[in-house]
């Protein structure tokens, strides 16, 4: 069935309340100016509102409407809806076919940007957008196939939620309560820098000039970094010729460690063999081990555990959004263990480590296959069955 998208759907666009309203002891509804802690499917929720302006409703399907234009997920639950979103209903409830048709046809919308600086779609914009819909039944087939890569998407997720919820147990208990030790710090750990430990470096800040479309090698921002991983389809790039000349050394690494340095500080992934070639950039810093690969389990303990994000935003500056550099990192002291503790300590939590990463590849692999069989089961070039995730397994 060809028609607009407004015809098949409502569009409510949102509407940010006075900041004064906001709060984050979960006082009125939660709250999303934009894509910020957009997950994997569904959104994290870390602001409230007592001002309610513009909602969506629990299962509504929520689009980022500037830039980046055309981000998706689900909400789970009644929220207010920030300017930067908007909320989009299938008027005959079939919300997560809606969900899977705007990822197949967002490229369009994208195409309808509109500002010199930041990207922005309006009302219209959504509602005029030309669309070719399946019958309700395949909809609903539709729906239940790419449901079925997701749901194995998530049981990964969760997985590796239990595998870091363990290393960080692992990492209270020795470094934080000493606890096979009496509770008493050992005799021969010492105090020093963080520097004195870590390596680190902070990116080169590319220019939207220097961007190239068609061929080169992509460059990491803050918003690559999600739910742990790196999620590189929309990143940037730059020439391959300047990215291996000019900006050589700020190339990345196989296990490097990378965190953000704005906005939402402390978000991490870990650097894997497959996102290579990468280049580093602005407001994300890499950090890896100074002297050993052994240090690399209590390397990435330290830089994910609360100890560290306290000390982030405790030293974090900016009068706009808190972030944080070099010369912030060359203030913190951390504890060192002795290279006993630090070794022993490697080969208990690097398997969980590997896992996880592992893990993240297998999910990585999914979501591409999700997304190569996405346009071909929305143009009716494949069937769609639920089986198929199933099938496809068998065969790899």
């Amino acid at each position: 069935m060809k028609c607009k998208l407004g015809d098949v759907c409502e569009i409510t666009m949102g509407q940010s309340p006075k900041s004064e309203h906001y709060n984050t002891a979960g006082e009125g509804l939660p709250f999303l100016q934009g894509n910020r802690t957009f997950g994997d499917k569904y959104p994290a929720f870390d602001t409230f509102t007592t001002m309610i302006t513009k909602t969506a409703e629990p299962n509504d399907v929520i689009m980022s409407v500037r830039a980046p234009v055309g981000d998706l997920n689900i909400t789970p639950l009644k929220m207010c809806l920030g300017r930067g979103l908007c909320a989009l209903r299938h008027k005959q409830g079939e919300q997560e076919f809606l969900y899977y048709f705007m990822r197949y046809c967002v490229g369009e919308l994208i195409n309808r940007e509109s500002g010199t600086v930041f990207g922005s779609v309006n009302r219209n914009d959504i509602k005029n957008l030309d669309v070719d819909l399946p019958d309700l039944a395949t909809q609903r087939e539709i729906a239940a196939t790419l449901r079925a890569f997701d749901e194995k998407i998530a049981v990964n997720t969760k997985l590796n939620h239990h595998l870091e919820q363990m290393a960080q147990a692992i990492f209270k208990s020795w470094f934080v309560d000493f606890e096979p030790w009496g509770g008493t710090i050992p005799a021969g750990w010492n105090e020093a820098s963080l520097e004195s430990f870590i390596t680190y470096q902070e990116g080169p800040g590319i220019r939207n000039w220097q961007y190239v479309l068609k061929s080169g090698i992509k460059f990491i921002n803050i918003r690559c970094i999600q739910n742990g991983d790196l999620q590189l389809d929309t990143a940037n790039m730059v020439s391959t010729e300047e990215a291996k000349g000019k900006y050589n050394h700020f190339l990345l690494d196989e296990w490097d460690i990378v965190v953000s340095t704005s906005g939402t500080l402390g978000r991490y992934a870990i650097v894997r063999k497959e996102h290579l070639p990468l280049c580093l950039n602005t407001s994300v810093i890499r950090f890896s081990p100074k002297h050993s690969f052994e240090h690399f389990s209590y390397v990435f303990s330290y830089l994910t555990s609360a100890e560290f994000l306290d000390h982030l935003q405790t030293k974090a500056s900016g009068s706009v959004q808190a972030n944080f550099g070099p010369m912030h990192l060359r203030q913190i002291n951390m504890l060192i263990p002795s290279e006993g503790v630090l070794n022993n300590y490697h080969k208990i939590v690097f398997p969980l480590m590997q896992a996880a990463v592992e893990n993240r590849r297998k999910s990585q692999q999914l979501a591409n296959l999700r997304d190569t069989i996405l346009p071909r089961l929305m143009s009716g070039g494949i069937r769609s069955s639920p089986p198929l995730l199933a099938e496809n397994q068998k065969k790899r």
